[in-house]
């Protein structure tokens, strides 16, 4: 039985004569041959960037399904589970929740910082997580870190970025 690459040089060869004989060019094997070898080593590099490119695509597809259905899923999770506390004049909304387990940030368009009851019930340490989640709300953490998840969505394959996203998280902290 044939192989693929014997049945695909087959074909090849038989298309290069096809054009010489169409141009009433003449048939020297040799020449043919190395035609049509160069036609399939082109075909086969062509299936292997087609190749590389699904398999980059892919993992970027599920990195970004990851990414996005652990933010969906904290997202609802906070909304179910949250209780407004009002903070005269604060540039964001405050929330109180048992779905967290230390105080955050989030949100993209409208952040809001969600406390945990304990951080909640003390005022000086209330008044310090405040302070501290405004500070990265000043520093544009929230905005920051939907660029390392894009990077991560980019590069999904590349651990040096993997490694750079995680310094640069520590590093907003």
């Amino acid at each position: 039985s044939e192989s693929r690459y014997e049945r695909a040089y087959d074909e090849a060869y038989q298309k290069v004569v096809t054009e010489y004989t169409a141009q009433s060019r003449p048939i020297i094997p040799d020449t043919i041959e190395k035609e049509a070898y160069t036609m399939v080593r082109e075909a086969q590099k062509v299936d292997l960037q087609q190749l590389l490119y699904h398999i980059w695509f892919a993992g970027m597809a599920a990195v970004a399904f990851v990414i996005l259905f652990c933010n969906a899923h904290l997202a609802l999770r906070l909304r179910r589970h949250r209780c407004e506390m009002e903070i005269p004049d604060s540039l964001l909304r405050v929330y109180i929740t048992e779905a967290v387990p230390t105080p955050c940030i989030f949100g993209f368009f409208k952040p809001a910082i969600y406390l945990t009851p304990a951080a909640a019930k003390d005022p000086q340490v209330r008044a310090h997580v405040l302070e501290h989640e405004l500070t990265h709300y000043r520093h544009l953490d929230h905005i920051w870190s939907v660029l390392r998840s894009v990077c991560l969505v980019l590069h999904w394959y590349n651990p040096l970025v993997w490694i750079a996203a995680r310094v640069s998280r520590a590093d907003a902290e």
